[in-house]
């Protein structure tokens, strides 16, 4: 009888050791058909250079007395007064930050000669007219402007200034002079 207590434990043991595999490979099985996968796209856009040129200086000319304020407009391109002229370069339909820091005066050593009314007009063509026209305060001046084209393309924006000069009736003589000071800088696509 021993024989067969031996054989039955042996069949038992080889049932046993079947169910585990199989328990085992069900659980593997299951576990494998709740895996997924997913993917991200990643992306960035690359502002080229960008700059600016001045193309004209404002110039009020030259005053003789009796002293009048004078208006240089957007379109003036004579010896009585010229607009001032640049332009911004950089990559197509991008958002830039514009920093104008504009004077109150022009200086000839300790005189000054007042100036006032400044103005900018903005436009997408090298052109006196047309555009969008905004005026400036004396001091810091900013503004949020988009470069026109298409991405990947170059922009260009043609800005030009007015301001008037008024000197008083006891301006001392000589060269008086000022500076506009344009920054620029990238904010977004």
């Amino acid at each position: 009888m021993p024989t067969s207590v031996n054989a039955v434990s042996r069949c038992f043991c080889r049932s046993a050791a079947c169910m585990a595999v199989v328990s085992t490979l069900s659980t593997t099985i299951a576990f494998a058909q709740v895996a997924t996968t997913a993917s991200v796209s990643v992306t960035a856009r690359v502002s080229g250079s960008l700059s600016v040129n001045t193309q004209e200086g404002l110039s009020f000319g030259t005053f003789t007395a009796p002293f009048t304020p004078r208006r240089v407009a957007f379109t003036d391109n004579g010896p009585l007064g010229r607009r001032a002229r640049f332009t911004i370069r950089g990559d197509g339909d991008t958002e830039l930050m514009m920093e104008l820091i504009v004077p109150d005066v022009m200086r000839n050593g300790a005189g000054t000669l007042p100036l006032t009314d400044w103005g900018m007009r903005v436009n997408t063509v090298d052109a006196d007219q047309g555009g969008t026209e905004a005026p400036l305060l004396q001091g810091v001046n900013r503004s949020s402007i988009r470069l026109p084209g298409a991405a990947g393309t170059t922009g260009l924006l043609y800005i030009r200034l007015s301001a008037t000069a008024a000197p008083t009736g006891s301006q001392v003589p000589g060269a008086y002079a000022a500076t506009v000071q344009v920054s620029l800088s990238y904010v977004g696509a």
